[in-house]
């Protein structure tokens, strides 16, 4: 999986796409997240609250571990310990990296 995604989905037409209560949107965020996202660049999440779907932003990325050199932004080996809670059965990560192969 490559570090680096597009998104050109606007706020409404998320919401439509993953069942977002329209009265539920937040304001349009100030500065917008932009199409092309990178490491450490805010984009478009859905996220559970108070057992309710909303859209937010956050920042794309996944926390490296304490004893990294580097920041890890590529998938390359599924069996690696470092990706085993995002490849759990439960994220949405995992059914999207097991459909894409």
């Amino acid at each position: 999986m490559c570090n680096r995604y597009r998104m050109t989905a606007k706020q409404q037409e998320l919401a439509l796409r993953f069942g977002i209560d329209p009265a539920l949107i937040m304001p349009e965020p100030d500065p917008l997240p932009p199409p092309e996202l990178f490491p450490r660049r805010i984009g478009w999440v859905v996220r559970k609250e108070e057992g309710r779907r909303v859209l937010d932003t956050m920042t794309w990325c996944f926390p490296p571990p304490a004893a990294a050199r580097a920041p890890v932004t590529n998938v390359r080996n599924l069996a690696s310990p470092f990706w085993r809670s995002a490849l759990s059965p439960n994220r949405l990560f995992s059914r999207r990296m097991r459909s894409s192969r």
